[in-house]
């Protein structure tokens, strides 16, 4: 599956960059009105392509969180999570590993790991997490994903040495994975400000160039394990005598915020929300990010059936709303916000 990937993305990668030797040629121009509708051709190609490439890649990780997904319980989705990172990356090892608090930071477990046979197995031990890059999961918290393509091309004290020869390791990918989100009144924002553990993919048989593709993978299929991990917290906190159904929509509100804050300083939009379905294909907005004094969606679509079953699809893109066959009484619902 690996290959199959790289092969597609570095065909896609070659042809643009056929595209545009073209273009910077001037091929097949004999005057410069020619020229100038022949960057233009060559440009909406090129942006096909890209465009493609997106796609792609937004199809492989909600093909993969699909898989994920079908865990019954937090273990068998964990389970889960390192097997389906390590086909999809071609990786020797994916690993979880969740910090002891009580060690202040410094050290914690590998709780869940997928292995290929004949490398040492680090399931169940416990590892300083200097082991994956940095000294305290302060350190993780603030300096965020760490992408080591060549130990030999690090500097390391003997101690990180010998830990990383006991396990074969020759690069390492680690990617922290956030908990507890908390408003910030200064900011107008959440924030996932904990550092529960980190979820890594190491090579042993060589050396490896982390691609932007990969991390980003590993970095979206962290965030599906704070999704479980907040959805899970309720059993585990059974005993602070909270109403459990209470608890669910505060944390899963708050992490949709900061999310929604995020994507929208990302993709610098005006707007992003989320919206829940009910069963009957109702719904409401859970949670809403806006820029500036554009009026917010509240209570817009609520009852609105705008969507059924049978119309639901994994994603929807809407250029010019006016372009595409809207209901009428969805366009004046997206005209009044």
């Amino acid at each position: 599956m690996e290959g199959q990937n790289i092969f597609a993305e570095e065909q896609s990668q070659s042809e643009i960059e056929n595209l545009s030797i073209k273009n910077n040629k001037g091929e097949s121009n004999e005057n410069g009105g020619n020229l100038v509708a022949n960057k233009s051709a060559q440009k909406e190609k090129i942006e096909k392509f890209k465009k493609k490439l997106f796609q792609q890649e937004r199809d492989r990780i909600s093909k993969i969180s699909e898989k994920i997904r079908q865990g019954k319980d937090l273990n068998e989705f964990l389970a889960n999570t390192t097997k389906e990172i390590k086909q999809e990356l071609g990786a020797d090892r994916v690993l979880i590993y969740r910090f002891d608090r009580e060690s202040k930071g410094e050290s914690g477990q590998v709780i869940n790991e997928s292995l290929i046979t004949g490398w040492t197995p680090a399931r169940d031990e416990i590892l300083p997490c200097i082991c994956f890059g940095r000294r305290t999961v302060n350190e993780y918290q603030s300096q965020g994903i760490i992408a080591i393509n060549d130990i030999n091309n690090q500097k390391l004290t003997p101690y990180q040495k010998q830990l990383l020869e006991k396990f074969q390791i020759q690069a390492s990918l680690t990617v922290p994975i956030m908990v507890n989100a908390t408003y910030s009144s200064e900011e107008s924002a959440y924030a996932l400000n904990q550092v529960w553990g980190l979820l890594v993919v190491q090579q042993c048989d060589g050396e490896k160039h982390w691609k932007e593709e990969e991390i980003n993978l590993v970095d979206s299929l962290s965030r599906e394990i704070t999704l479980a991990l907040h959805q899970d917290r309720p059993r585990i906190n059974l005993a602070q005598q909270k109403d459990i159904f209470t608890t669910i929509n505060q944390e899963m509100q708050q992490l949709m915020q900061e999310m929604s804050e995020k994507l929208r300083e990302l993709i610098k939009a005006d707007r992003v929300l989320v919206y829940g379905f009910n069963p009957d294909w109702s719904g409401e907005v859970l949670a809403e990010s806006i820029q500036g004094n554009w009026e917010r969606a509240g209570f817009a679509f609520a009852r609105d059936f705008f969507f059924k079953g049978e119309q639901y699809k994994q994603y929807y893109v809407a250029n010019d709303i006016y372009a595409k066959d809207l209901a009428r009484c969805l366009i004046e619902v997206l005209e009044k916000i």
